[in-house]
C-alpha cells in the first residue's frame, strides 16, 4: 500500500490535473508536430519558422492561464489533407510539405499570419500554437508498401475492403507460393487483412490518440476532429477557459478570416469576467 501512495502523486504532477488521471493519464503528443507561431517574424514559410512548443498540451486543454495570460488558440492541421492543405499549403492538395519546403509561404495561413501580426500583436497578449501532423516520404513507403494510389493518406484511414480482399488472398493461397511474397512481408499483411489504420508513423498514432483524448474531454460532437473532413480545426481559450462555442473547422475560401476572426474574438472579451 505504501508503493502505491508514493506513485499516484508522481503521477497527478506529471499531468497536471487530478482529472487527467482520471482520463487515463498525460494527453499524447508528438513533439515535432507541436509548435508555437513566432509572432516577432517578418513572415513565416515553412513550419521551420515556427518554435518546438513550450508548454504541456495537456494543461493547454484544460486552460492554462500561465500561458499569454490564458488567451490562445491551437489550430490541429495535417499534411495529409486536402482541407487542412487550403489554410497550411501553397495549393490545396492532398499531401503538401510544410517542412521542407515554402508552401506556407504562399498559404492562407501566411495571410492571417500578416493580418494578426499587423493588427493584434502589439495590443493583445495571446498565443498561437500549432497541432500538425507530419508524414515523410519514407514513413509512407514503409506503411503502405506501393499499396495506396492516392499517396498521402489520412492519419485516421484504415485499409479498406479491396486491399482486405487482397491480403487475404495472399494469405489463403500462401502454401502454395512459391514467392514466398506473405512470409517475406508478414506484420503488414496481417495489418491490413486486420483493417487496420493505414499509418502507424509516430505522427499518425499520436494524432489519433489525442484527437480521441480531446473528445473524451470535450466530447465528439463539440470536436468532431476527422482528417479528412473537420481540419483544419481550431479551439480557442479566453482568460483560460475553453471557449466551446468558438470551437470549428477553418473552412476553405473563408479560413484566413476565420482565423483572424477567432483572434478579434479574444481581443473583443478581455473585459468578460466569466466567458
Amino acid at each position: 500500500m505504501k508503493k502505491v501512495f508514493k506513485v499516484l502523486p508522481v503521477l497527478t504532477a506529471a499531468c497536471a490535473s487530478p482529472l487527467l488521471v482520471l482520463l487515463g493519464g498525460c494527453a499524447p503528443s508528438c513533439n515535432k508536430c507541436y509548435r508555437e507561431v513566432d509572432f516577432s517574424l517578418e513572415k513565416i514559410n515553412n513550419l521551420n519558422d515556427t518554435k518546438q512548443a513550450s508548454t504541456n498540451i495537456e494543461k493547454m486543454l484544460l486552460g492554462d492561464k500561465s500561458y499569454h495570460n490564458g488567451n490562445y488558440v491551437i489550430v490541429f492541421g495535417s499534411e495529409c489533407s486536402a482541407e487542412s492543405n487550403k489554410l497550411f499549403g501553397e495549393h490545396g492538395h492532398q499531401y503538401e510539405d510544410y517542412v521542407n519546403t515554402n508552401c506556407m509561404g504562399e498559404s492562407k495561413f501566411a495571410e492571417a499570419f500578416e493580418t494578426i501580426k499587423t493588427t493584434y500583436y502589439n495590443n493583445l497578449d495571446f498565443g498561437l500554437q500549432l497541432y500538425l501532423d507530419l508524414e515523410t516520404l519514407d514513413e509512407a513507403k514503409q506503411d503502405q508498401q506501393d499499396w495506396c494510389d492516392d499517396g498521402a493518406v489520412a492519419f485516421d484511414k484504415k485499409w479498406d475492403s479491396q486491399y482486405v480482399s487482397k491480403a487475404q488472398q495472399i494469405y489463403d493461397t500462401r502454401e502454395y507460393d512459391v514467392k514466398k511474397t506473405y512470409e517475406k512481408n508478414k506484420s503488414f499483411f496481417d495489418r491490413v487483412r486486420n483493417a487496420d489504420y493505414i499509418r502507424t508513423d509516430e505522427s499518425a498514432v499520436k494524432m489519433r490518440e489525442l484527437v480521441s483524448y480531446i473528445q473524451t474531454l470535450f466530447t465528439a460532437s463539440v470536436v468532431p476532429m476527422a482528417a479528412d473532413n473537420n481540419l483544419p480545426f481550431a479551439m480557442v481559450w479566453v482568460k483560460g477557459v475553453p471557449q466551446k462555442d468558438q470551437f470549428k473547422q477553418l473552412n476553405g475560401s473563408t479560413c484566413c478570416d476565420d482565423l483572424v476572426n477567432i483572434i478579434k474574438y479574444i481581443n473583443d472579451h478581455q473585459n468578460d469576467d466569466n466567458k
